[in-house]
């Protein structure tokens, strides 16, 4: 199996899986074992009244960071879009902490649902749908395939994430994006509006955006919408939430610049093994050519010839962690370990439990296994 070097690693020991820990590292052991030796000293210290230095800690500290948050959107009860939302905080788990997680759902986001996504970390927040401005609404705005009409027919509440006033700084991601490395250098650098830089065109997409809530800017956003849509992608994008934010940050004030954030696609292979720089801290499916995540996953389709094969072995790695029928292969995840959660997830996303990452790794060396679905790496 092909792993991140931003990735925590799962090995194989003694016949059982074992997540790397500093636990296992001798330093940390070492200064473990001597602060457990001192801590009897310093209670009797404590109980008769005396001033005690603390010893230096051997732990890191990070502290919290109450006002940024990562943030995604649910809007219908689409449950592949449901299974997205999950990997991806489970994902963002992985790498940070010290940050809120806040997924937003409308009215048409099962009940169900919503207890669920707290599972993978999110912290749900229910907000009223806001009407689409174009799409759908004339001829030129309704030449749209069905599932096209189904992901980008309610995209307008996205707007909502600048009324989010509790925070700062929200770093959005579509559900149809996996962290894949630490974004605290994009919530530390990165000042003003941020997005997605695109690959084909000169515009932002507005499936990861770095911005500053503001009611202002909200109402702003709202006066955009209320005009004529204007001609920039030359499709019917045209009509849609990117393009309304694409028409108001468009760099005529420095308040509406954009910078441009380097996000991974599925269509663009990076060298994942690779620590340092060079690899992007998330990967978005936005592409056509490439098959969503959960589809390959299912072994509905194999991975094309000319898509990142380790971001979907990725992607399903983190799945079958989060749903697996066994506790090992729940080790190393973000997300409950007991079997009736997994199941549940299971459940609510209509899916099998598939094959077991557990097993898969287990019976490399010992027994027979199933072969994975088409196109993974081994």
């Amino acid at each position: 199996v092909t792993y991140l070097a931003s990735e925590r690693k799962v090995r194989r020991r003694a016949g059982r899986l074992h997540l790397a820990s500093p636990f296992r590292d001798p330093p940390a052991a070492a200064a473990a074992q001597a602060l457990g030796a001192a801590a009897p000293a310093l209670s009797d210290s404590i109980s008769r009244g005396e001033v005690v230095s603390r010893p230096a800690s051997p732990w890191l500290f990070i502290p919290l960071r109450k006002s940024q948050a990562y943030a995604t959107l649910l809007t219908t009860d689409n449950s592949d879009y449901f299974r997205g939302a999950m990997v991806l905080g489970s994902s963002i788990r992985s790498f940070d902490s010290a940050r809120d997680m806040v997924c937003l759902v409308t009215s048409s986001v099962p009940e169900e649902w919503r207890s669920a996504l707290t599972v993978a970390g999110w912290t749900v927040a229910v907000v009223d749908e806001v009407a689409e401005f174009w799409f759908g609404k004339s001829e030129e705005c309704s030449r749209f395939d069905k599932d096209q009409g189904e992901r980008w027919g309610h995209m307008a509440t996205k707007l909502r994430l600048w009324q989010q006033l509790k925070y700062e700084r929200i770093l959005y991601l579509d559900a149809d994006t996996i962290l894949t490395g630490d974004a605290s250098d994009a919530f530390d650098k990165v000042k003003g509006f941020a997005a997605e830089r695109a690959r084909f065109h000169s515009y932002f997409n507005a499936g990861v955006m770095m911005l500053s809530p503001s009611e202002a800017t909200y109402q702003d956003l709202l006066k955009e919408g209320s005009k004529e849509h204007k001609n920039k992608f030359g499709n019917v994008i045209d009509c849609t939430e990117q393009a309304l934010l694409n028409s108001y940050y468009d760099g005529s004030t420095p308040e509406r610049g954009v910078t441009k954030l380097a996000i991974g696609r599925a269509d663009v292979a990076n060298d994942w093994q690779a620590a340092g720089a060079g690899a992007p801290f998330a990967v978005h499916w936005i592409t056509h050519s490439c098959p969503k995540p959960w589809v390959v996953a299912d072994g509905e389709e194999a991975v094309p010839s000319d898509c990142d094969a380790v971001m979907y072995a990725y992607w399903k790695r983190v799945w079958d962690r989060l749903t697996s029928a066994t506790e090992e292969s729940s080790k190393g995840s973000i997300g409950s370990r007991r079997p009736n959660v997994r199941r549940m997830l299971r459940r609510l996303a209509g899916v099998s439990a598939g094959h077991s990452t557990a097993q898969a790794l287990e019976c490399e060396y010992d027994c027979p296994q199933a072969p994975p679905p088409p196109g993974f790496p081994g």
